[in-house]
């Protein structure tokens, strides 16, 4: 898929080890949204992974996206980090209230990471410890920010990179979508230069795949499908222990 020269490659895949698949993934294309609203308020993508038992991970992923596009394109909010704010408190409040109202639904939650691009300009929204990853002349660096136990850690010097990858808490969340009924969004922006790659994944992919491996699909794959599906091969070669998604985004030559 592309727009205004911007090439787009998305996939979901439940994994090797998850019975259900509680990711959630959202572009234009799948919400429908039009050419013309598309040039007017940016290309949005995204990946939420979700959390709760008896299958209330989907629900929370999929109603915080839901929530995402259909205030994020209805909104009239001019400056981009506002209207980005201002659709995750809208999500939030959403999966917050149903997680309230049911039950069986009352620890659901989900992360969400998503990126607003108008021409070359990005901006990156996150909760949680879906990543946001940029290549640039052959080098990726993580632009989000994890919102995880073993991310502070890393950041207080008490593990290293390597030993999180391994550790017990790994999967321990220290903020997301629903569980609170505010949510503190990180959201920052970055101007793109011609032939940059967008990655956002789920922490099922970047459990899997180091940074250097993600580098490397990408540079050896130019259209974001053909990166997109043979990373999640990989992860799915690997093991996949969690639900495995990713978007990638390339910027036009």
């Amino acid at each position: 898929m592309s727009n205004n020269q911007i090439n787009l490659g998305k996939f979901s895949h439940q994994g090797q080890v998850r019975e259900l698949n509680e990711d959630s993934i959202g572009s234009p294309g799948l919400y429908q949204i039009p050419w013309e609203l598309q040039a007017q308020r940016g290309v949005l993508v995204c990946v939420a992974d979700g959390m709760g038992g008896h299958a209330a991970g989907e629900v929370a992923s999929k109603m915080a996206v839901d929530a995402l596009f259909k205030i994020f394109y209805a909104s009239s909010e001019r400056d981009p980090k506002r209207a980005l704010q201002i659709s995750y408190a809208a999500a939030n409040q959403e999966v917050y209230e149903l997680a309230q109202k049911d039950e069986t639904k009352a620890k659901m939650g989900t992360t969400m990471v998503a990126g607003l691009l108008k021409g070359k300009d990005l901006y990156l929204a996150n909760v949680g410890d879906s990543r946001a990853y940029l290549i640039h002349n052959g080098k990726i660096q993580q632009l989000s920010r994890d919102h995880s136990l073993v991310a502070e850690q890393i950041r207080m010097g008490f593990i290293t990179e390597e030993q999180a990858r391994s550790s017990l808490q790994r999967n321990v969340i220290t903020r997301a979508i629903g569980i609170e009924p505010e949510v503190k969004v990180d959201i920052i922006s970055h101007r793109l230069k011609s032939n940059d790659a967008l990655v956002l994944c789920s922490d099922g992919l970047s459990n899997e795949l180091t940074d250097a491996d993600i580098l490397r699909v990408v540079m050896e794959n130019f259209k974001p499908q053909d990166a997109v599906e043979k990373m999640i091969a990989l992860a799915n070669e690997r093991g996949a222990r969690d639900n495995v998604s990713a978007i990638v985004v390339r910027m036009p030559l």
